[in-house]
This record gives C-alpha cells, structure tokens and sequence, in this order.
C-alpha cells in the first residue's frame, strides 16, 4: 500500500500500523500478548524537527535515511516499544523487522525534516536448524568490505587466518 502519509522518500512497504508510538509524551500501553504462532503487530513511530535547511534531510541524493537523524529518531522511538510486545505462552520467539521508512523536508518559517518508521513483530516458533542456518548465512561477512551490525553491537571480524604483508628489505 503507498504510504497516505505524502512522504517523498521511501524505504519498503506501508502497511496500517496497530499501534501508533507518538514523537513526544509517553509510550502507549502494552497490547494483549499476541497469539503463538502467527500473532503480527505493526508499530509506527513518527517524529519531526525544525531545521536550517534540507541538507541531509530531503530525498536520495541530499540525504538518506540511514544518516538522517530525525528518521533514526523515529526509527529508534517505534524500537523502543518493541520490549512491550509480548507473545502467548512461553514456545514462541518474538521477531522484529523493519518494514518501511518514510522521510521529508520542506517548508518555510519554519522549515521542517520530518519522518516516520514502521517495524513488523512477529511470534514464531523456533525451528531447529534456525541456528544453524543464521550461522551459515553469516559465514564470509567478514570479507564484506563495510561494517555489518547484528542484534546487540555484534560485528564480524577479519578473518584469523590471513596473511600478513612482509615488510619490504632495505638494500
């Protein structure tokens, strides 16, 4: 579904969200647990900031929204509701993805940088091979030549094995 936000940059699929975490004031409530498995919530977290100008704020080319701080800001307020969702009984796995992100600038006095963020939880039943399988999909990371950051601050590391330039002889 295209966001009905009129937002002119994006990121993934618009979907209506379950819960709506507001930029200022307090977290809304905890939902009923949801159910195990299959249970789904959409959180939505939006926020705003006055600005000089658009740089780093507007579009592709001026910005994205993994540099933009007040899409980072959304992104972080819809996270933080995470710890809330809770699944039914104790079997399933609660799964957090984000689905869509949303940004803007514009106006005059004031000018504005606006965004918004959606992420997906889900409660699914762990499968044996799912550590397994995460663990063959990271294998090579290491040889990626950016930073890959997973769960909490875990980054790949260079490879143990590699071998070391020799330093050149003087003659």
């Amino acid at each position: 579904m295209p966001n009905p936000l009129g937002f002119k940059s994006e990121i993934g699929q618009y979907k209506n969200p379950d819960v709506v975490v507001p930029a200022n004031g307090p977290m809304p409530p905890a939902p009923a647990p949801l159910l195990c498995p299959g249970g789904t919530l959409v959180i939505y977290a939006a926020d705003i900031a006055i600005v000089a100008n658009c740089a780093g704020f507007a579009g592709f080319a001026g910005g994205n929204p993994w540099t933009n701080p007040v899409a980072m800001g959304a992104l972080a307020r819809a996270a933080a509701f995470i710890p809330k969702v809770t699944c039914q009984g104790n079997q399933c796995s609660k799964v957090a993805s984000l689905i869509w992100i949303g940004w803007d600038c514009g106006g005059n006095n004031p000018r504005t940088a606006v965004a918004a963020a959606e992420i997906h939880v889900e409660c699914v039943l762990p499968q044996p091979g799912d550590i397994t399988a995460f663990k063959d999909a990271c294998r090579g990371l290491g040889e990626l030549p950016a930073p890959i950051f997973l769960g909490q601050g875990w980054s790949p590391s260079k490879k143990k094995n590699q071998r070391r330039k020799k330093k050149a002889r003087r003659r």
